[in-house]
């Protein structure tokens, strides 16, 4: 194979492999696409099917009167019906041309309305073996696809099938309707696009791959034709460094096969000839310079000026693990690791020049590949020409103190870490740190405990610690403080007050350690516990209501037959003649048990604890169905309103719980207030959370007052019972909502949160 065959080979495998990879995502994409708009069409579908459900049960008490009738025919009661719900389905059809919706009456086993085909002969009844009727056994909506159109025309429809409930049962069902087709024709217009913005993104992938490869191609083909050079192109090397060892070695081997294969042994013989004395006496100093060298504990070597090793003492040997036998006529290289040949060029380069090298700290290799510190001292050798014709080299092995100063660094880098690590905590902790010393004054906190308490640490620094405590808990704190500074504890924990710069107060859960560096010093850990102890205490509030609400429950039954029985005795008297003038009597008597009564409903309304009958709604037409109502009550009582209502998302609710809670709330509102005061009504949507909003122009709560709102029986009214507060409390309760109360001397704000 050529080399343009092999680079069009590569080429055209990696142009398939990136199609395989479009065509895989594209298929993805597509599923995914369809699932989405598949979701929000049915989404869709249920929101009509809801309109069209709230139509039919808003008309149900008419409905019900006329399959009550006797002595009409089935077929004139549908009409009747058809009469009925007809238009408002006609006036849904126009805000929602694209589908189609109608009601089917289970008691007459027939369609009774349906919308935009609205012909009367289409008034049919349907076998209850129709797919539709899935949704009366389940009951609740049920998404189906069928091919059964009214029209005939047997075109695939997806629909909505809702059951209608009223009293309790259920009456019928509706349905909303689209076509199935209309679904793939929108799903296949989102795949097109995405189709030809993956083309155009996949042409431009597989042009620059394609480009790229060509290229790397050419490149390996200059750097194996460099190979065989004898004076390379650097610059090649450097556009692929990751073949630069490869290069190296090759160049290595290339060498060694050039060099002479015997070596001139560096200590050559005299030529002068010597006297016997001379020549005993150069002999004694030779072996004596041989047994320095050999009982050296550096490591001693010596090198020709190309490289090659030619003396080799028994501290080498240990170093380096290579006996002499095996290392000498080897090119030094062999000790050198690869990342380090280039720069041992240099280092030659500059030897050969009569350069020395005073200490030089590096690593080596050893015989067993791994790696040795060492530092190396490195000298030339001269000739009697006073030519340099090789070089001495002394080695000293300083791993154990590379060691220690790696050791040593990595200790300080530890310790710095750690402060960085305490810092990073203190200043991002969410829990405040307080660091005091004896006296009381705070040394030093962090931005949590600033924004906590109020006041900056400028402020802090010049207040006692006291001045923050709330002085009722000094007492149980200061002998636990007394052990900590004393020794006795290590530590303590505390559940206490402190007072906010604004004079408010926060519940907070402290941990006091002494720190062991400075002793006179103590760290506080400081966690604001103030909403979990409303949380706590909205809880014990809510046992006691429920517990309520259960006695009410069991004993309900016994107290209101005895009482209906009583009243109904009233009634039968109020009627006689003879017991005419008290008849004042008996209907004061009727009122105070029908009161009695209503006081056992609200008993039981504290008592439920799961919701019922919750769908979702929206909170601002509700609002807007009281206005009137509310308005009305103000009118009364020479109160205006005023209502400002933001976009806020639907919400499950319970449409009765939450218009028993708002009038509660309101007449509280309108009952606080002097004649002539405003009332705001205020929805809004934040963090999450839609927000009912209800502000008064009264005079505020009394603290005596805020700490028992909400519990059963307490009251400040004089015909009062006390459990309206905790009715509301036992609704918010039931829609997972929380009740926060703002109050001032301008007036008083219940929040009623509910998470969407």
């Amino acid at each position: 194979m050529n080399e343009k065959t092999f680079t069009n080979t590569v080429i055209k495998r990696i142009t398939i492999l990136f199609t395989v990879i479009f065509v895989l995502c594209v298929t993805v994409l597509t599923r995914q696409v369809w699932h989405n708009m598949l979701n929000e069409k049915q989404k869709e579908l249920l929101s009509i099917g809801t309109i069209v459900l709230n139509q039919v049960t808003s008309h149900g008490q008419e409905l019900s009167a006329i399959k009550q009738e006797i002595g009409i025919p089935p077929d004139r009661k549908v009409l009747a019906i058809n009469e009925i719900l007809q238009q408002p389905l006609n006036d849904i059809c126009n805000c929602y041309p694209n589908y189609s919706f109608g009601y089917y009456d289970l008691e007459l086993k027939s369609i009774a309305a349906l919308a935009p085909n609205n012909h009367l002969t289409l008034l049919t009844k349907i076998p209850d073996t129709h797919p539709w009727f899935s949704s009366y056994q389940s009951g609740k909506p049920e998404f189906i696809v069928h091919n059964t159109s009214l029209d005939q025309s047997k075109e695939a429809l997806m629909g909505v099938f809702i059951p209608v409930y009223y009293q309790g049962e259920i009456i019928g069902h509706v349905w909303a309707n689209m076509k199935k087709n209309d679904l793939m024709l929108l799903t296949a217009n989102k795949v097109v696009i995405i189709l030809g913005g993956g083309l155009i993104c996949w042409g431009i992938i597989v042009l620059i791959a394609r480009r790229i490869i060509r290229q790397y191609l050419n490149l390996w083909d200059e750097f194996s034709r460099q190979i065989t050079e004898e004076n390379p192109d650097l610059s090649v090397l450097n556009k692929v460094s990751d073949l630069a060892p490869s290069f190296k070695r090759i160049q290595k081997y290339i060498h060694s096969l050039k060099a002479a294969p015997n070596q001139t042994e560096l200590f050559g013989t005299f030529s002068p000839t010597l006297t016997a004395a001379a020549e005993k006496d150069y002999r004694k100093k030779l072996y004596q310079l041989a047994a320095i060298v050999q009982s050296s504990i550096d490591g001693i070597m010596t090198v020709s000026h190309d490289g090659y090793i030619k003396l080799w003492n028994k501290a080498s040997e240990k170093i380096y693990g290579y006996q002499a036998t095996e290392i000498l006529g080897k090119h030094l290289s062999i000790l050198t690791p690869e990342e380090l040949l280039l720069s041992d060029q240099d280092l030659f380069k500059a030897i050969n020049q009569g350069k020395s090298t005073l200490e030089w700290k590096t690593i080596r290799l050893t015989k067993s590949g791994k790696t040795v510190n060492v530092s190396l001292f490195i000298s030339p050798l001269y000739g009697e020409d006073n030519k340099v014709y090789g070089a001495s080299i002394i080695s000293r092995d300083n791993t154990n103190e590379v060691n220690t100063e790696k050791l040593l660094r990595e200790e300080i880098k530890q310790r710095q870490q750690s402060e960085a690590d305490f810092k990073t905590v203190f200043d991002k902790s969410k829990m405040g740190i307080v660091t005091r010393g004896k006296d009381g004054k705070v040394i030093r906190c962090n931005k949590a405990f600033e924004n906590m308490i109020g006041y900056t640490l400028k402020e802090l620094s010049n207040m006692d610690w006291v001045a923050i405590n709330h002085p009722d808990d000094l007492e149980k704190e200061n002998p636990l403080a007394e052990e900590l500074l004393t020794g006795v504890r290590d530590y303590y924990e505390i559940e206490k007050r402190y007072l906010h710069k604004d004079g408010s107060v926060l519940w907070a859960r402290s941990t006091i350690v002494l720190s062991k560096g400075y002793s006179e010093v103590t760290i506080a850990f400081i966690e604001d516990i103030t909403e979990q102890k409303s949380y706590r205490e909205q809880m014990l509030k809510l046992d006691r209501l429920n517990l309520i609400g259960e006695m009410a429950a069991g004993i309900s039954h016994e107290v209101r037959n005895p009482m209906a029985a009583v009243r109904g005795f009233l009634q039968i008297l109020q009627t006689k003649k003879e017991l005419t003038p008290y008849e004042h009597y008996f209907s004061t008597m009727i009122e105070e048990l029908d009161r009695a009564n209503n006081i056992i409903s609200e008993f039981l309304s504290i008592g439920r604890n799961t919701p019922t009958n919750m769908k979702e709604e929206d909170l601002n037409l509700i609002i807007e169905s009281l206005k009137p109502l509310i308005e009305a009550d103000g009118y009364a009582t020479d109160h205006y309103l005023q209502v400002e209502l933001a976009p806020v998302p639907k919400i499950l609710l319970n449409n009765k719980e939450i218009r028993q809670m708002i009038l509660n709330l309101v007449r509280n509102g309108f009952e606080a207030m002097p004649a002539g005061g405003t009332l705001t009504i205020k929805t809004y949507y934040q963090d999450q959370k839609v927000i009912l909003a209800i502000i008064d122009q009264g005079q505020g709560i009394k603290p005596e007052v805020m700490e028992k709102l909400g519990t059963p029986f307490f009251t400040t009214k004089p015909n009062g019972t006390g459990l309206g507060l905790g009715i509301c409390y036992g609704i918010a309760a039931r829609h997972n909502a929380d009740i926060k109360i703002e109050t001032g001397p301008e007036g008083t704000t219940f929040y009623v949160e509910f998470n969407s």
